[in-house]
């Protein structure tokens, strides 16, 4: 190898070493800003300082567009002050933004829910809940059970908390929810 080919290769592996240490300091920054932000979220929410949670949520999810945490947080602070319209934008930039997320319909349903319109729920979360790759959380089982129940479907919120509990067996929710379906069913 030549002296030129030689130093070439030092430099190429100088440089590779000072950008990883460069993105590990940066990642290191990021994590702390972020854990701060959540911090000053959580003093606001508690405040009731929504819009300043909301600022602190889009200037999150536009450093980081495929946390899905922090979208999901956005969509769900949105939805609860009745901003569903931006919401919903926001959702669909998301969605652009992660073609391969596999729970994307939980975030409609949650707005769904939210607004009480229990029946655009159902066709949202059951092809989910019978996917190969089932939601990765208890809340859409919950969601989906819950507006069955709502909608008088008390055989399904009972199917569906069923599922809930052979992934997570300790969710009292659900066996809360099995409960009140059995009951409703025996004519209480």
């Amino acid at each position: 190898m030549s002296e030129l080919s030689r130093a070439s290769v030092q430099a190429k592996t100088s440089l590779k070493s000072e950008q990883d240490s460069s993105n590990v300091q940066l990642s290191s920054l990021f994590l702390y800003a972020r854990a701060r932000l959540q911090s000053e979220q959580d003093v606001a929410f508690d405040q009731g300082d929504y819009p300043r949670v909301i600022a602190s949520l889009r200037l999150l999810a536009e450093a980081r567009p495929r946390d899905e945490e922090v979208w999901s947080n956005l969509f769900w602070m949105l939805g609860n002050i009745e901003e569903t319209g931006e919401a919903w934008a926001m959702m669909r930039v998301f969605e652009r933004n992660n073609p391969n997320y596999t729970d994307a319909t939980y975030h409609e349903a949650q707005l769904m829910y939210q607004r009480r319109a229990w029946a655009k729920v159902v066709p949202l979360l059951e092809p989910a809940i019978q996917a190969k790759r089932p939601p990765r959380d208890s809340v859409s089982y919950r969601i989906l059970a819950q507006s069955y129940f709502r909608l008088g479907y008390y055989e399904d919120s009972i199917r569906v908390s069923r599922a809930l509990l052979e992934r997570w067996p300790n969710d009292e929710t659900a066996k809360a929810n099995i409960r009140k379906s059995e009951d409703k069913i025996a004519g209480g």
